[in-house]
C-alpha cells in the first residue's frame, strides 16, 4: 500500500503493509535503504488510529550488520507513541511474516532485535517465533514479573 504522509513539511509517499498477529496491528515498513525518518512525532501520527494508517505499533524491517551476528534482518519495534520499545511477540512473528513476503528467506531465519537475537520458522503460512529464555521470575505480593524480551507482569 502507500500512503501520503506529511513528512518534514512536505508531502512525500510512504510504502507501508499492515500487519496483525493474535489481534495486535501493526505498520510495516521495508527500511533496508534507511531512508525512512525515525522521528517520533512521524511515527505517532502514522500509528495514529483517526489521522494516520492506524496501529498498536511501526515496525521497520532492516539489514542487520551488527557484531559476531550473522542474520537475515533486524526488527526495529516503536510503540504507537512515536517511541523505541522492548521486544514485541506478535510484532515478531508478523515481521518474519512481512520478511518472508520480500524472499529475505524461505524457511528458517534469525533476525535481530533490542533483546537480542530470535530464531524463526514459516511452515505453511504459519510462524514459528523463538522468543528469548526467561531467567528470572520476580515474586510481587501474590502476581509474577517476567521479562520475554518485554515486561510481563502475571496475575493469576
Amino acid at each position: 500500500m502507500r500512503i501520503f504522509a506529511l513528512i518534514n513539511i512536505k508531502m512525500t509517499t510512504l510504502d507501508f503493509y499492515k500487519y496483525q498477529g493474535t489481534g495486535n496491528d501493526f505498520v510495516m515498513i521495508d527500511n533496508r535503504d534507511l531512508t525512512f525518518p525515525k522521528e517520533t512525532e512521524i511515527i505517532k501520527r502514522l500509528c495514529d488510529r483517526r489521522f494516520g494508517i492506524g496501529g498498536d505499533g511501526l515496525i521497520l524491517l532492516e539489514n542487520a550488520d551488527e557484531g559476531d551476528f550473522k542474520t537475515d534482518f533486524k526488527m526495529v519495534y516503536y510503540n504507537s507513541d512515536g517511541n523505541e520499545s522492548t521486544m514485541c511477540g506478535n510484532g515478531g512473528r508478523c515481521i518474519v511474516a512481512f520478511a518472508h513476503f520480500l524472499d529475505i528467506f524461505e524457511d528458517k531465519c534469525t533476525f535481530l532485535a533490542i533483546d537480542g537475537l530470535h530464531e524463526a520458522e514459516m511452515n505453511f503460512g504459519t510462524v514459528k517465533l523463538k522468543m528469548i529464555d526467561v531467567d528470572t521470575i520476580k515474586n510481587v505480593d501474590e502476581d509474577y514479573e517476567l521479562n520475554t524480551g518485554s515486561p510481563h507482569y502475571v496475575k493469576y
